[in-house]
């Protein structure tokens, strides 16, 4: 749990980047369907409010990028035990804005 000026959060923003030519085509769309995908895997279930829980993903030539400011969704555990990506290959950060 984090504490900030006078009020608790427990929520924080995180965000990752990953090099493409670890990926497949397949691993990228499913970075982009992570809420679809992790639901039909039964590795997510949505929270009270649809959507919240989407994280914003974008590319460039050479790389993907992840970042949320509300993370209830297991990125993490999704882009390593759901579509198979080597741990080794996320760049990831982690901390409130």
């Amino acid at each position: 749990m984090k504490f900030r000026s006078s009020f608790v959060a427990n929520s924080s923003s995180a965000s990752f980047i990953i090099d493409k030519k670890h990926l497949t085509d397949k691993q990228i769309k499913h970075i982009y369907l992570h809420i679809e995908y992790g639901q039909l895997k039964k590795f997510y279930k949505p929270y009270s409010v649809v959507g919240y829980d989407r994280w914003d993903i974008n590319e460039d030539e050479n790389h993907i990028k992840g970042n949320t400011t509300m993370d209830n969704f297991d990125m993490l555990g999704y882009l390593t035990s759901i579509i198979g990506i080597d741990k080794k290959n996320i760049k990831w950060e982690e901390g409130l804005l």
